[in-house]
C-alpha cells in the first residue's frame, strides 16, 4: 500500500505515526547526549532511560483499553496533552533532582510509546482485513522516516537554544499533533466498528492466511454438512 493511500484511509493515524517516530527517534536518539551533557554517569544515563521504558510499559493497557471504548482519537489528543505536560515539566526539572527528574521522564515514556500503537489501532479501524499486511508496511515506512528525521530535527533544535530543548522539540510535535487531530475530530466521524487494540504488532501475514485458510474449510464443512 502507498503511503497516500494510507493517508486517504486515515489522515490522523499516519500523522500519528510519523510524529511518534519524531518524538521516539529524537527521544532514544539524543537524550543519552542530553545527559551526557549534564553531566550524568554512565549508570544515571541507563537508570533514565530504563524509566522511560517502564513508563512506556505501565501506560499502554490503560490507555489502550479507553481507546477500544471510544473514538480512538480522543485517546491520541490525551497522550498528546500528556507528552505536551512531561515535556514541559521535564524542561523545568533539575536534572539534579534525581528522583523528580525520575518520575518525569517515566511520565514521558508513558505517554510517548503507546502513541503510535493508537495511531496504528486506528488506521486498523478504518481497513479490511485483507488490508492489514499492505498496510502495515507503509506504516513502518511512516514511522521509519519519522525516527530518521527526528534525531536531527532535535539536534538543530539543541544547537540553537540548549540542551532542554530536546523536549521543547517533542512538546512541539506533540502540540501539531493535538491540533491536527482536533481538526480532524471536528470534520469527520469515528468509525463504527474498532479493532482491539494491540501494544505490539499484528499478527504476520503467513498467520493471517492460515486463519483465512482454517475459516474457509470450516464454510466447506458447514456447507457440505
Amino acid at each position: 500500500m502507498k503511503i497516500t493511500q494510507l493517508f486517504q484511509n486515515s489522515p490522523v493515524g499516519t500523522i500519528g505515526i510519523f510524529c511518534s517516530g519524531l518524538v521516539n527517534g529524537a527521544f532514544w536518539g539524543m537524550a543519552p547526549v542530553y545527559l551526557f551533557q549534564s553531566s550524568f554517569t554512565t549508570g544515571q544515563i541507563a537508570n533514565v532511560m530504563m524509566f522511560a521504558v517502564l513508563g512506556g510499559m505501565l501506560m499502554q493497557w490503560p490507555l489502550g483499553r479507553m481507546s477500544d471504548k471510544t473514538d480512538r482519537r480522543n485517546i491520541i489528543m490525551l497522550a498528546c496533552v500528556g507528552l505536551i505536560c512531561a515535556s514541559i515539566l521535564i524542561a523545568n526539572t533539575d536534572v539534579h533532582s534525581m528522583v523528580m527528574f525520575a518520575i518525569a521522564i517515566g511520565l514521558f515514556g508513558g505517554f510517548m510509546m503507546p502513541i503510535g500503537a493508537l495511531c496504528n489501532a486506528h488506521i486498523n479501524d478504518h481497513l479490511t482485513q485483507k488490508d492489514f499486511v499492505p498496510a502495515s508496511g507503509a506504516m513502518q515506512m511512516v514511522g521509519g522516516i519519522g525516527s530518521i528525521i527526528g534525531p536531527y530535527a532535535a539536534s538543530i533544535f539543541m544547537q540553537v537554544g540548549g540542551q532542554s530543548m530536546l523536549f521543547i522539540f517533542s512538546m512541539t510535535v506533540a502540540s501539531a499533533l493535538l491540533l491536527f487531530t482536533a481538526f480532524r475530530r471536528f470534520v469527520s466521524e469515528a468509525p463504527e466498528h474498532t479493532s482491539p487494540f494491540r501494544a505490539l504488532p499484528m499478527a504476520t501475514h503467513y498467520i493471517n492466511r492460515l486463519q483465512r485458510v482454517r475459516s474457509e474449510k470450516k464454510s466447506r464443512k458447514q456447507k457440505s454438512a
